[in-house]
């Protein structure tokens, strides 16, 4: 990844970043919950945690939580700096919201379904526009971050791999764990499908072509939309202005 698409934000976060960031996560709570009724999987990571809350019987929020919270042990692990750190645990308020979310729109949407295939897809099309719509927000209000987004800077950062191809090796493990667990206890094919590898595919796409709506009712946001940040398929990232416990700023990737 080149270090000029990269846009470390500087500026404090505002009232309206934190208000941004909230709806992107309830947002994001409510497009992976809709993914969950067309019966065609889920998202990438979030496929790992449904199979994991079939396993365990507990709900989908409770396991988000879970392995959120490994997440961020396993960030922490890797920055080791008290500044990095700080910030990282500050995904943890995000964490909590969102799984809460989770489990009172599962509830909620309980009735809600597709018997044709059809209907099915649909379902999968405003599942991932919605999580689509929440990465951008996440990213333009530069407030924090969800873990899984965490995580891939993480092994971009504990790895060398450039940044966009860290998150197709998150995705494609996360995919990999959540096949062969579901296969192998549950004897099926659960929050994994066709579904799941299509937006594995689109959704960097149609975080690209949202950005650019920001500017007419975000005017002070923070995505640089005259250099978009490219990454694997498409995906837009949005770094932390990352600085070292001495107050000099990394090296950029």
């Amino acid at each position: 990844m080149d270090r000029d698409e990269v846009q470390r934000v500087k500026t404090k976060p505002t009232l309206a970043d934190f208000a941004e960031m909230t709806l992107a996560v309830f947002i994001m709570a409510l497009g992976v919950i809709i993914t969950v009724r067309s019966l065609q999987g889920v998202s990438p990571v979030s496929s790992l945690t449904y199979v994991l809350s079939q396993v365990a019987d507990v709900s989908l929020g409770t396991m988000t939580f879970i392995v959120y919270f490994v997440f961020v042990l396993f960030q922490c692990a890797v920055y080791r700096d008290r500044g990095m750190t700080i910030r990282v645990f500050s995904q943890l308020p995000y964490t909590i919201l969102y799984s809460v979310c989770m489990d009172v729109l599962d509830y909620a949407l309980a009735p809600l379904g597709a018997e044709t295939l059809a209907g099915q897809w649909g379902l999968v099309l405003i599942g991932c526009m919605l999580t689509s719509l929440a990465i951008a927000m996440e990213a333009d209000a530069n407030v924090s971050m969800l873990p899984d987004d965490g995580l891939m800077l993480a092994v971009h950062r504990a790895t060398k791999i450039p940044l966009g191809r860290s998150i197709i090796v998150v995705n494609i493990v996360s995919i990999a764990a959540a096949f062969a667990i579901s296969l192998g206890v549950l004897g099926g094919f659960y929050g994994v499908g066709l579904g799941t590898i299509f937006m594995a595919i689109a959704q960097g796409y149609i975080v690209k072509a949202m950005t650019p709506m920001f500017r007419r009712f975000r005017k002070h946001g923070h995505l640089d939309l005259r250099r978009p940040c490219r990454c694997g398929t498409g995906f837009t990232v949005v770094m932390w202005d990352i600085r070292r416990s001495r107050g000099s700023p990394t090296p950029r990737v």
